[in-house]
């Protein structure tokens, strides 16, 4: 049941993948706006016997959709496509967990990022999308609470329970008040959200093709992060300066005493690229045909980039997950541009190995797949790791 629960909220992701905001904002607009108008034409007797169908039927269905939009997420930010990690459902699930508590304060940090139309929007929707479904699920309580009393009422001739029917009807008007001032504040939350989200898209450099099949041809395709001028070589290969910018930004980044694997490096450089104004997706979909896997970052949609972390303590079968996994993205990303894999806290020894395997893909590119560049991290390895690899 767990592994069917994982797959499926996978699916979901895969095929919300670029539209999970607008799904998320057009179930926050039936919740706040419609629900609420179609129940007011609703007759009934009694006041407090309200149950007010829609805005219930709209609270659950936003609440579905958040929660498969989100467990989809969190599945894939904390699973791995691997085969032989697809038996342990579990274990993606806990750390699936940990990773939503992890990220509601980054999330938060993120919005700070966005002009403050989009910041003020995005936390004012959630505050009133809130408030309705505490409505909605207070609504509910209250008209079982009713209904409850009207059968010990009817069954036990005790006479109107006249204490309960007036804290009952209290509870009424007061959810009425809050729904006027939350669809009052919903009208210019909804302004600013329509400025944030259908503003046009910063114009930048977008094209990271190859100049041509045999621009890399004796390059070699193995870099440091943090050595800039062994940037150069690689990407000038590239349309554009888009390669070049990426990876100057990625050797200025620090990672911090938190960054101790593979899902917080990637986290901490997804931020990085973000606070210097790059569009930056993290555990994103890519497919070719009916192949569909997930890459960790894709920056500029253009670029995007696979992450390992201590390769070198590792053992053989995740070295060989690691080639395959590149060798699969590049087959299946083309000429759009290349392909980077970051070996963070892998000393340049090991990253020498994939190397050879990128120098020989490079050489056999025909305009189908997608040039691959190893980029070697030495700065975070442990100090005494560096000692054994210059011994």
């Amino acid at each position: 049941m767990k592994q069917r629960l994982a797959q499926f909220l996978l699916w979901v992701d895969y095929r919300t993948d670029g539209i999970r905001v607008r799904l998320f904002i057009a179930a926050a607009v039936v919740q706040v706006f419609l629900a609420p108008l179609w129940d007011q034409y609703l007759p009934f007797e009694r006041v407090a016997a309200r149950m007010e169908p829609m805005t219930l039927l709209a609270t659950l269905n936003f609440l579905l959709l958040t929660g498969a939009l989100m467990g989809g997420r969190l599945m894939a930010l904390s699973s791995s496509d691997d085969a032989a990690d697809k038996g342990r459902p579990a274990r993606s699930i806990r750390r699936g967990l940990d990773t939503a508590v992890r990220l509601v304060s980054r999330y938060v940090r993120l919005m700070r990022l966005e002009p403050w139309p989009a910041f003020i929007s995005r936390l004012g929707a959630g505050l009133c999308v809130t408030f309705m479904a505490l409505r909605g699920t207070a609504g509910l309580v209250r008209w079982s609470l009713w209904k409850s009393m009207r059968l010990v009422e009817d069954v036990f001739q005790t006479g109107e329970i006249t204490t309960m029917r007036a804290t009952l009807t209290s509870v009424y008007r007061l959810e009425q008040s809050v729904l006027k001032w939350v669809v009052l504040c919903s009208i210019p939350l909804s302004a600013m959200a329509a400025w944030a989200f259908l503003r046009k898209p910063r114009s930048g450099d977008r094209p990271t093709a190859l100049r041509d099949l045999r621009a890399l041809a004796g390059v070699d395709p193995l870099i440091e992060r943090c050595a800039q001028k062994t940037h150069h070589e690689v990407a000038a290969a590239f349309r554009g300066d888009l390669v070049t910018r990426v990876l100057d930004a990625i050797a200025a980044w620090e990672p911090s005493a938190e960054a101790t694997d593979e899902q917080s490096c990637r986290d901490e450089i997804a931020f990085f690229l973000r606070e210097r104004g790059y569009q930056v997706s993290i555990e994103r979909w890519i497919e070719q045909g009916q192949e569909r896997r997930r890459v960790d970052l894709l920056i500029e949609d253009s670029i995007p980039i696979e992450m390992k972390y201590a390769l070198h303590e590792k053992g053989a079968g995740e070295k060989d997950r690691a080639r395959s996994q590149i060798e699969c993205y590049a087959r299946m990303w083309g000429e759009v541009g290349p392909v980077l894999l970051l070996l963070a806290a892998t000393p340049r020894a090991e990253a020498a190995r994939l190397a050879e395997f990128a120098t020989h893909w490079n050489a056999h590119l025909d305009g189908e797949r997608a040039p691959v560049v190893v980029i070697s991290d030495t700065v975070a390895v442990k100090p005494q790791t560096r000692r054994l690899a210059a011994a």
